[in-house]
């Protein structure tokens, strides 16, 4: 059975949440483009199989795709040659990134308010506290006016 290696142009990490399309190389030992390949695409969370995937589609010169829905929330994805060919692949998912994103766009779009030498941020519901700062002055003195610097709550 020929061996065919799945290159995921990323690192072996990506930082995704479902939906998302998936798109990965599909090579010969000479690194030529394999493009009659079959997959198979499994999605894991921290208790097993989330799903499989095998609605995968070859889009041109050896790069083939599939959607990852959003009912699989996994955190190991591994592709998986099958029929006339061999080989697999596996990248781990991380929503970090989409954590520390969704918390930077709160900070930049939600509601704020200046009250008592602070600025007060508030989560998407526009009532809980999100962040809390103290606002100084240019010589260091609490402020509502003039605020050159901030200073995290404790």
């Amino acid at each position: 059975m020929p061996a065919v290696k799945c290159v995921i142009e990323t690192s072996d990490l990506i930082e995704v949440r479902p939906p998302f399309k998936l798109f990965w190389r599909a090579v010969d030992e000479r690194r030529l483009p394999v493009t009659d390949a079959e997959f198979i695409v499994r999605c894991y969370d921290e208790t097993g199989l989330v799903g499989e995937i095998q609605a995968v589609t070859h889009v041109g010169y050896g790069v083939y795709m599939c959607e990852v829905g959003g009912g699989m929330d996994c955190s190991l994805i591994t592709i998986d040659a099958t029929g006339k060919y061999c080989g697999s692949a596996s990248l781990y998912v991380s929503r970090k990134l989409d954590e520390e994103l969704t918390k930077v766009r709160k900070i930049q779009t939600n509601r704020w308010k200046i009250e008592n030498n602070q600025l007060v941020i508030f989560d998407d519901d526009q009532t809980t506290l999100l962040l809390k700062f103290d606002l100084y002055d240019k010589e260091g003195n609490p402020s509502e006016v003039n605020v050159f610097e901030r200073r995290p709550s404790e």
